[in-house]
């Protein structure tokens, strides 16, 4: 995925929380998850494809989507373009 593409993804990510009226760190107190984690996981920093936060990563994005914050497929469903 090109740069661009992925910052403007990130962006519209953000947007849509936003609008919300999710606060980055209320919502991540309020879902049991560390701030770090989630804003990590808004800048596409974990995707739920890293191995190391894989599982805390695939909570924060499942439950997002659930919020109707994120919205497409999950990153970890989606293969990588070459």
């Amino acid at each position: 995925m090109s740069e661009i593409k992925k910052a403007d993804e990130i962006s519209a990510l953000r947007e849509r929380f936003k609008k919300k009226g999710f606060g980055v760190k209320s919502w991540a107190t309020a879902h049991g998850f560390s701030h770090a984690m989630v804003s990590l996981t808004l800048d596409g920093k974990f995707s739920g494809k890293n191995r190391s936060r894989k599982k805390v990563s695939r909570k924060i994005i499942t439950k997002l989507k659930e919020d109707g914050v994120y919205e497409g497929e999950f990153a970890w469903e989606v293969s990588d373009e070459k």
